[in-house]
């Protein structure tokens, strides 16, 4: 099994509108392609002076392939919309992981 993880370094000044951007969007999106197990989690930070707020949304699936079909369509188009829409104040980063347990 394979997870896909897509982190959305976020200012604060937007955080809550990016929240709900990634849960009904991005993450309805990929339920509909056919990712399982997906989730949008708020990233906890000890540091208190970090002035930021971070969002993962993760899901899984049995094929990388899938993955990369994913993003070579409306994953990419997803990440350009979310570009677009917030600039610098959001900058999202991709990790493929295998899940072992």
């Amino acid at each position: 099994m394979f997870v896909v993880n897509t982190t959305f370094c976020a200012d604060r000044s937007v955080a809550i509108e990016l929240e709900m951007w990634c849960t009904a969007i991005y993450a309805t999106q990929a339920k509909a392609y056919g990712f399982t197990d997906v989730i949008v989690c708020r990233i906890l930070s000890a540091d208190a002076a970090v002035d930021s707020e971070s969002l993962a949304v993760q899901m899984q699936c049995d094929d990388t392939r899938r993955i990369d079909q994913w993003f070579d369509s409306i994953g990419e188009k997803l990440l350009d919309e979310c570009r677009k829409k917030w600039g610098e104040k959001v900058i999202p980063f991709t990790t493929y992981m295998s899940r072992i347990l």
